[in-house]
């Protein structure tokens, strides 16, 4: 078990976990990891135009720590229109790596594109992704 999580779901799968984040983005696509309202997330690093790595684990003491899964069951991101008043620069989003069972450093890496081309959100555009992974190898 990496941390203590709620040991309650109903789910075909067994050991769910949920993990989101909050993340704001600022000039030239540079993203900040909201950690008081991210939860099994650690880290969010900008590698080229709209494609970003999110690695999974706590940055709070007595958890620091980095977590690893079995598989990543799916995604799903929304933008938080309410902060900008218009419509997100980067609408679409896609998982490029898939990186959740790598014990040193488990991580998703996902590209943000409009219209089919990579682009960076737009400077102050508040995005929230969640994360359902599965830990445990039991059928």
């Amino acid at each position: 078990m990496n941390r203590l999580v709620r040991p309650i779901m109903f789910a075909f799968e067994p050991d769910v976990v949920k993990a989101f984040a909050k993340v704001s983005f600022g000039a030239s696509g540079t993203p900040t990891l909201d950690t008081t309202n991210s939860k099994g997330l650690c880290n969010v690093t900008r590698n080229s135009t709209g494609n970003f790595t999110f690695t999974f684990g706590s940055q709070f003491t007595p958890f620091k720590r980095l977590d690893t899964y079995v598989k990543l069951l799916g995604l799903s991101h929304n933008f938080d229109e309410s902060v900008t008043g218009s419509a997100p620069a980067a609408p679409s989003m896609c998982l490029t790596a898939n990186n959740v069972s790598n014990s040193s450093l488990a991580s998703v890496t996902l590209q943000f594109n409009s219209g089919g081309s990579a682009t960076d959100p737009a400077s102050g555009e508040i995005c929230r992704l969640a994360f359902d992974l599965c830990r445990s190898t039991a059928i």
